[in-house]
């Protein structure tokens, strides 16, 4: 009772929410979620950062709308640079099987001030609204961003038919004001929404405002001719903000003409790549070479030396002792089994939490079961091998018998003690 009284605290700031909407920024929603970093090979759900939408006409009217919609979607997919997106997928099907749909990546290295495509000139997001409009009921949007430029309001209806059959004639009235004034300016004084049509029609209404702000939207129906009984709802509205957003050092997916056929809900669009992460410097025994790896050493001494994504700021890299890494990576490289070709070790991890940095190096060390200790003044990477004394304690023929013992549970509780460990399987896509 006193738990149920005073619950605990959620803490929200910098946890992230696994939502992938087209509907708007659902799935980054507190500060302090970081740019995630890829290294080695992974299959990554990219953050949305703009959405646009676009109702595809299939009459020779604009006004009477159409019978379709088409979706765009921009994701950040790691800081780069990065080697490549590959295999990209929409709710895990391959992209293949979307007619019409077009990928476009960036790779976050030389070429940061490319523009991605000519949809995302703008900064724009998309937001679900659903409410109907009944007739000479008005109905207020309030715009999010407080610098929103332009608006287009998406309108939808079940079908358009009179009670006779005909061609339906309907009008909206949409006006505008300032969040802060709250005084009204005519955008449409009688839109018309003329026409015919079995099923489902959208109708696209653009608002440019005069400046940027946060505005009020209201919309009224004034008039309608159409037999359904259910009155036409604001579908989604998109709002702009003109301005390049060049999204430095950033890897990009852009995924364009998603038809609102080919998805059964576009709050649960969820777009990825197999994405081969970020380019690394390479000790060879004698010089740094830039190039991809899922070589733990290597992507250990980027976390450490990287100015941008590491420690680098604090820890100058002539303190990384490169030649001690190159003999560990030797090892880690070697066989783990006779002939299997398989090396005992490979780093292909997802950086996307947000804890201090020596936690993540810890992690990534001890999955190797190695460890950065002080030598000569330089951090040295040291790694447990056969005949290495930490083993050569713990083989089982070196432990006294008797000296350590264990005991099972009973088996009569519900659900039994369990272990559940997890790790790309490059067999199976590297999911």
């Amino acid at each position: 009772i006193l738990r149920a009284l005073q619950p605990t605290p959620t803490q929200t700031e910098g946890k992230t929410e696994a939502a992938f909407g087209i509907a708007g920024l659902t799935n980054t929603t507190a500060q302090g979620t970081p740019k995630l970093l890829c290294y080695g090979t992974r299959r990554v759900y990219g953050h949305i950062l703009t959405t646009r939408v676009e109702v595809v006409p299939d009459q020779p009217t604009v006004q009477d709308g159409g019978k379709a919609m088409r979706f765009a979607a921009l994701y950040f997919m790691g800081e780069g640079p990065i080697q490549g997106i590959t295999d990209a997928q929409i709710n895990d099907i391959s992209i293949n099987q979307y007619p019409g749909v077009e990928i476009a990546t960036r790779l976050g290295g030389t070429d940061n001030t490319t523009l991605i495509h000519a949809d995302f000139t703008t900064l724009s997001q998309v937001w679900s609204d659903g409410r109907q409009l009944p007739l000479q009921q008005a109905l207020v949007y309030q715009t999010r961003s407080p610098k929103t430029e332009r608006a287009t309001l998406v309108f939808s209806v079940p079908f358009l038919r009179t009670e006779t059959g005909g061609h339906v004639t309907q009008h909206l009235l949409i006006e505008y004001a300032p969040a802060t004034t709250m005084v009204y300016v005519t955008a449409y004084a009688a839109l018309p929404w003329v026409g015919f049509s079995a099923g489902p029609r959208f109708l696209p209404v653009v608002i440019q405002f005069p400046s940027a702000d946060q505005w009020l939207i209201r919309m009224t129906l004034q008039d309608t001719q159409n037999a359904s009984q259910v009155p036409p709802s604001v579908f989604n509205v998109m709002e702009e903000q003109t301005g390049e957003a060049l999204y430095p050092n950033s890897a990009l997916l852009a995924v364009r003409g998603v038809a609102s056929s080919q998805i059964t809900s576009f709050e649960s669009l969820r777009a990825s790549g197999l994405v081969q992460g970020r380019l690394v410097e390479r000790w060879t025994g004698s010089t740094l070479e830039t190039l991809w790896t899922n070589q733990r050493a290597w992507v250990l001494r980027d976390l450490i030396t990287n100015t941008r994504v590491g420690l680098g700021h604090r820890i100058d890299p002539a303190l990384f002792d490169n030649d001690a890494a190159l003999e560990v990576q030797n090892y880690w490289d070697s066989e783990a089994y006779v002939g299997a070709g398989i090396p005992k070790d490979q780093c292909d991890v997802l950086i996307n939490d947000r804890r201090a940095a020596w936690d993540w190096l810890k992690i990534l060390l001890s999955e190797g079961r190695a460890a950065l200790i002080p030598s000569n003044g330089l951090l040295k990477l040291v790694a447990e091998q056969p005949l290495a004394p930490g083993l050569t304690y713990s083989e089982p023929g070196n432990i006294l018998e008797g000296s350590l013992t264990h005991t099972l549970g009973s088996g009569q509780g519900d659900v039994p003690n369990t272990v559940l460990l997890q790790f790309p399987d490059r067999y199976d896509n590297y999911q």
